[in-house]
C-alpha cells in the first residue's frame, strides 16, 4: 500500500526561506517532515525541495525497512505534476535524525503556479521479520464489526440498511457525533422512539432523520435517509480505519463528491480534505462542468479552484457533451442560471 502526504504552500512568488510541513508518519515508528525553500531570484532560478527525518519523534530501534520515497510538486487545482523525484529507500537508510534528503534544484520557479502542493509517496514498508503470522487484518475485522451489534452501542439505519459502530470512536474523530452523544442534544432529544421520530419528521428537520435510545445494542438508534448506504459505509470505516476508496464513475455513490458532501455534514475535516484534493486531482474537460454546476454555492472553498480551472478551459470546456446539456437543460441542475451568470462575468471583460 502507498502512503501519501501532501501540504500546501500559498502565494509561493511572494515567500522566501524554509516552509516546513506538518510532521506526519507511514507507521508507528517511522516520522517524517517535507521542507520547501523558493530561493532567492538573485541566487537561483530554483526551489529546493527535501524529505526529513523528523528529530523530535523518530525512533532510533524501528524494526522495519524503509521503502523508497518520490517528493514531488504539482498544481492542486489541475492535480497534474510540476516536478517529481525519486528518493531510493538506500538513500533515506543513510540519511541521520535530523536531516533531510531532496534536491537543491528540484524545478524552475517560474514552473510554479501561486499555489502548489509539495508531497511525497512512499512505496510499501515491510516487516524485516518473515515468521510473524499476520492474522486477519484489523482493519477487516473493523468493517466486519459494522454489521455485528454484540458490542455495539450505535446502530445506524441507512436507506434500509444496518450499520453498527461505537460512539466513543465516533465521538473521537467528529465533532458532530461528539455533539450528538455527550451534549444536550442526546440528553433532550433522547425520548421513546415513536414520540422522537414524529418530533423529527414533522417539526425540525436534522442531519439525520431520526435519532432515540436503541434496545438492539443498548445505545442509539439513529435513521439516515439523505445518502445512499455505500457512502456512508465509506464514511464508518475512515473513523474507523483513517482509509477510504474513491470511485472513479462519477455515477457511484463512492465518488468523491459525495464523500465530500457526506463529510462536510458530518464534520469530518480529513475526509472531507481527502475528498477535496481527490476531487481537483481528477478534474478535467469532461467532468468540470457537473462539477461546478452540482457544488453550486453551497461549499465556496471548492467552488474556487473549480472556477479557476473552468474559466482557464472554458473554449474546450464549452464543446463538452456536459455543459451542452447544462445550456439547454439548465432545468436539470438547480442554481444554473446564477452559476451562468457569474461565469459570465468573469469570463467577459468589465466594459468601461
Amino acid at each position: 500500500m502507498i502512503s501519501v502526504h501532501e501540504f500546501g504552500v500559498e502565494k509561493v512568488h511572494s515567500t522566501r526561506g524554509e516552509i516546513w510541513s506538518p510532521v506526519f508518519s507511514i507507521s508507528s515508528d517511522h516520522f517524517w517532515e517535507l521542507q520547501f525553500t523558493m530561493q532567492s531570484p538573485e541566487t537561483s532560478k530554483f526551489c529546493s525541495l527535501y524529505l526529513y527525518k523528523s528529530a523530535k519523534y523518530w525512533k532510533h530501534n524501528s524494526n522495519r525497512n524503509l521503502p523508497y520515497a518520490t517528493i514531488f510538486i504539482k498544481n492542486p487545482v489541475s492535480g497534474a505534476f510540476i516536478s517529481k523525484r525519486r528518493l531510493s529507500a538506500e538513500a533515506l537508510s543513510k540519511c541521520q535524525v535530523g536531516t533531510g534528503w531532496g534536491y537543491k534544484e528540484f524545478c524552475l520557479t517560474s514552473l510554479l503556479p501561486n499555489y502548489i502542493m509539495c508531497g511525497v509517496y512512499f512505496g510499501e514498508i515491510k516487516f524485516e521479520s518473515s515468521n510473524i503470522e499476520i492474522p486477519k487484518s484489523l482493519v477487516s475485522i473493523w468493517i466486519d464489526s459494522f454489521k455485528n451489534k454484540a458490542t455495539c452501542d450505535v446502530e445506524f439505519s441507512v436507506n434500509g440498511e444496518k450499520y453498527f459502530a461505537s460512539s466513543q470512536i465516533l465521538s473521537q474523530r467528529s465533532e458532530y457525533f461528539r455533539s450528538m452523544f455527550t451534549s444536550s442534544w442526546s440528553e433532550s432529544r433522547i425520548i421513546k422512539a415513536k414520540e422522537l421520530k414524529q418530533e423529527f419528521y414533522s417539526n425540525e428537520p436534522s442531519p439525520c432523520s431520526g435519532m432515540s435510545k436503541n434496545n438492539s445494542c443498548n445505545g442509539f438508534f439513529i435513521e439516515v435517509t439523505d445518502f445512499h448506504h455505500e457512502t456512508f459505509l465509506q464514511m464508518l470505516g475512515f473513523l474507523y480505519t483513517n482509509g477510504v476508496v474513491f470511485a472513479k464513475n462519477p455515477d457511484s455513490p463512492n465518488n468523491p463528491l459525495m464523500i465530500f458532501a457526506l463529510a462536510d455534514k458530518y464534520l469530518i475535516k480529513e475526509l472531507r480534505d481527502l475528498a477535496k484534493q481527490e476531487i481537483l486531482q481528477n478534474l478535467d474537460f469532461s467532468n468540470a462542468s457537473g462539477v461546478l454546476f452540482q457544488i453550486g454555492s453551497k461549499w465556496p472553498d471548492l467552488k474556487e479552484p473549480v472556477m479557476d480551472f473552468f474559466i482557464e478551459n472554458f473554449s474546450k470546456i464549452r464543446e463538452t457533451k456536459e455543459f451542452k446539456e447544462i445550456t439547454t437543460e439548465p432545468e436539470k441542475f438547480p442554481d444554473s442560471s446564477a452559476m451562468l451568470a457569474e461565469l459570465l462575468l468573469k469570463l467577459v471583460p468589465k466594459v468601461k
